[in-house]
């Protein structure tokens, strides 16, 4: 079977543009103003990073750092980012050391949503903060243009969505063979020694929405272990399986619970080098290759 890959590169052109000041914006909660185009930003969360380096800027401060860096210091190598960063960000912690991010004086902070009213304060306190849930549903496409509006870079904000909804138009078009055989897909992962199922909410399951499969879960929220009765109420025959690089006893034993379970074919798909659990302008062109590429074949049967 011939192997389709879609195209990697995200061409956008548009020069960087001046934001006016001040700029007011909403996020998941709030209307934010920032006074003045941002540019000592901290990345709360690594689809934040994403989203800089989408519109062509960096950050001055990361959360997520390789085992080893100390608390303040630049990150040398900062995985799956490093070829696309020029510059060193600080380590703030992961989560983000609130002392350490206040120390760095920044004017832009991007944080994901935690539901924590007092954290919520404690960040906003330090600067104009932008929250959005990013890593569920379409959190990260929500965020882009408020933050390209901030950055004086909105027009670059919706070449982006254009050029990733162009590239799920093509996967979708790629993928309608295998999506109009009217088989419904569940996806499962594997977490430690734990099989779970991902919900309706999971960003996986949004991106195969959108390419034209009906997604199912036994499960409630984003993910959850998965039972022997949860199984019962699925009425999928094909399986999407997200190994994250298991043990192979793991994984052996999760395939042969997920044939027990009834389903016709199962796709194993290990996403690591597109980031685990994670989405975001770059991230989602990958796994759309990836998911064209494994959804085209027959799978396990």
């Amino acid at each position: 079977m011939r192997k389709h890959i879609l195209i990697t590169g995200m061409a956008c052109t548009s020069m960087a543009m001046a934001a006016n000041s001040p700029v007011t914006v909403k996020d998941d909660l709030t209307s934010v103003t920032v006074p003045s185009k941002p540019n000592r930003i901290i990345a709360a969360h690594p689809i934040a990073l994403e989203l800089l380096l989408a519109l062509g800027t960096e950050p001055m401060g990361y959360v997520v750092a390789p085992q080893g860096t100390n608390l303040g210091n630049p990150i040398q190598n900062v995985p799956k980012y490093n070829d696309l960063l020029k510059t060193h960000p600080v380590y703030l912690g992961n989560p983000l050391n609130l002392e350490a991010t206040a120390a760095l004086k920044p004017d832009l902070i991007i944080a994901p949503n935690r539901n924590d009213a007092d954290i919520e304060r404690q960040v906003r306190r330090i600067a104009p903060t932008l929250m959005f849930n990013l890593a569920l549903g379409d959190g990260w496409q929500r965020a882009i243009v408020p933050l390209g509006k901030v950055l004086g870079r909105e027009k670059r904000a919706q070449e982006v969505l254009n050029s990733i909804k162009k590239r799920e138009n093509l996967a979708r078009t790629l993928l309608a063979p295998v999506a109009g055989k009217g088989k419904k897909v569940v996806i499962f992962g594997i977490i430690g020694n734990d099989l779970v199922a991902m919900g309706a909410e999971f960003t996986a399951s949004k991106q195969l929405q959108r390419l034209g499969f009906e997604v199912q879960s036994p499960v409630t929220g984003t993910w959850k272990t998965v039972s022997a009765e949860s199984m019962l109420t699925t009425k999928a025959d094909r399986a999407l399986l997200l190994t994250y690089n298991p043990q192979p006893e793991v994984e052996k034993s999760a395939l042969s619970f997920l044939r027990r379970g009834g389903f016709k074919s199962i796709h194993t798909f290990s996403p690591d080098n597109v980031g685990r659990f994670t989405t975001g302008p770059l991230s989602d062109v990958q796994m759309l290759n990836h998911l064209v590429e494994i959804l085209s074949k027959p799978g396990i049967q």
